[in-house]
């Protein structure tokens, strides 16, 4: 692994609300002192006008490559966005609960409720014409 300036490449993160997202990836080793299995490092995200970053610590079994990092990290904002749907649609925040067996009701019982109205608005938006995508049957 690089250090440096020639450790950051520009990747794109996923798709954005207004297109796709580019940012500068660095991936460093990270040296362990207990004998653990596996491979540790240190994935750095930098935004490219503002130098804004975010920190990420990778395990993985075996040696990853930092392209194959950067997407799986590129998911957590469509993460952070269910989370935020689910605040303001079916009020994920809301629970005023004392113990953890209620909690973790509540929990499941929104993100449920959050995932089937999510269903029913993909399967009211008009389909798209045209020619169907994927595989064909020759017969």
């Amino acid at each position: 692994m690089r250090r440096g300036a020639t450790a950051w490449q520009r990747h794109r993160a996923g798709a954005g609300s207004t297109g796709p997202r580019w940012y500068d990836w660095a991936l460093l080793p990270v040296a362990r002192e207990e004998q653990t299995p596996g491979h540790h490092a240190l994935l750095i995200r930098r935004h490219p006008t503002s130098g804004e970053r975010a920190y990420y610590l990778v395990y993985s079994l075996r040696p990853i490559r930092r392209d194959a990092v950067v997407p799986i990290a590129g998911r957590r904002w469509a993460i952070e966005q269910s989370f935020e749907e689910s605040k303001q649609e079916v009020g994920l925040d809301e629970y005023e609960v004392r113990t953890y067996d209620a909690w973790y009701r509540f929990m499941t019982l929104t993100l449920y409720a959050h995932a089937f109205l999510a269903a029913m608005r993909a399967r009211q938006r008009p389909r798209k014409r045209g020619p169907r995508q994927g595989p064909t049957s020759s017969r």
